[in-house]
Order: C-alpha cells, then sequence, then structure tokens
C-alpha cells in the first residue's frame, strides 16, 4: 500500500462514489495502476507477539498475531518506520493491520 501510494500520490484521500459521472473513468485509472517506484527489501527492526485477539480475529481462527516493525527505503529515501499487525491462519501469514 505504501508503494503503491508513492508510486501514485494523486490517490491519496482519492473517493469514488459509484453513480457519479465520473466514477467508471476512476475506477478504470485505477486498474491500470502501477508501482513504479524503486524499493529496497523492508527490513524487520523489530517483533513482538501479541496476545489478544479481538472478536473479528477470533472469529478468523488466527492462530498467532505479530506487530512488525518494518524499515524500507524508496527511490532510495528511508522512510518512516511502518507497523505491520500479520495473523497466522493455518499455515498462511496474512495482513490484518498497517500503519
Amino acid at each position: 500500500m505504501l508503494l503503491f501510494l508513492n508510486s501514485n500520490p494523486d490517490m491519496l484521500g482519492k473517493r469514488i462514489v459509484m453513480g457519479e459521472a465520473n466514477a467508471a473513468t476512476d475506477l478504470k485509472k485505477i486498474k491500470e495502476m502501477k508501482v513504479s517506484s524503486t524499493y529496497s527489501k523492508p527490513q524487520i527492526i523489530s517483533s513482538h507477539s501479541e496476545k489478544n485477539k479481538n472478536v473479528i480475529e477470533q472469529t478468523m481462527n488466527i492462530q498467532e498475531i505479530r506487530v512488525l516493525e518494518v524499515k524500507l527505503h524508496i527511490n532510495g529515501e528511508e522512510q518512516n518506520h511502518v507497523l505491520i499487525s500479520v495473523g497466522q491462519i493455518g499455515s498462511n501469514w496474512r495482513i490484518l493491520n498497517m500503519s
């Protein structure tokens, strides 16, 4: 998401409402967008296990939750560290939240 928004800064805060005259055109633009920024491999700075699960996470049968602090360079510039919450479902890990 961070790479997508960096490559397409005009999308930040963009709101598309179905039924508006330009909604179909805006959706087509989004589908055609690509990540064009160069970026480094994400570097995990820290990893913490989270014990408490909310109702949604329990319903999703998430077995384990980890919060990762990640460092990333986009177009050669170091970005603010990002916190990513990931959850284990079966043998897969999914991104739950990113800030």
